[in-house]
């Protein structure tokens, strides 16, 4: 199997691990497995307006907000504006 490393200073691990620790997809995990998430993981700044995905691109990143909001929408078949559907807040994950 492949293994991620991201080089991180430790502020950034510990934002990463304490974030992941607020999330029911990681709070589970034994402390090995846990690290190994945040050696994977990095930390990205997006700013007001910027899109994170974009519907019909290929993806391969997981997201966890660690603070703002991120609104999701979709353009449904047929339809021409976007149908809104979440915001995602702080601890919420999206990706793939």
């Amino acid at each position: 199997f492949f293994f991620f490393f991201i080089p991180k200073a430790p502020a950034a691990r510990l934002q990463i691990k304490e974030r992941l620790l607020q999330s029911f997809l990681f709070k589970g995990l034994e402390e090995r497995d846990l690290e190994t998430c945040i050696d994977a993981m990095d930390v990205k700044q997006y700013f007001s307006g910027q899109n994170v995905i974009n519907q019909g691109e290929e993806g391969n990143e997981l997201f966890v907000v660690e603070s703002g909001s991120l609104d999701c929408s979709k353009l449904n078949k047929g339809s021409s504006s976007p149908q809104f559907l979440l915001t995602y807040r702080p601890g919420m994950a999206f990706g793939e």
